[in-house]
């Protein structure tokens, strides 16, 4: 993402199950997919650089 100047970039077929967030010193990763021991598939995820999360705000399960 830094290489390409990326700030926030989408990830379709993320294949986690359940919700969540992943920290790194500069990045977050936002994810959502299907209920925890469900099959791994239509998930979704958010990576953005921690300066962004304003711009990105939270998540709501549903």
């Amino acid at each position: 993402m830094d290489r390409y100047h990326i700030n926030i970039l989408g990830i379709s077929e993320c294949r986690w199950t359940g919700y969540g967030e992943c920290k790194t010193e500069e990045h977050s990763f936002i994810y959502s997919g299907l209920e925890e021991g469900s099959e791994h598939r239509y998930g979704v995820g958010i990576i953005f650089k921690k300066k962004n999360k304003r711009t990105v705000g939270g998540m709501e399960t549903g």
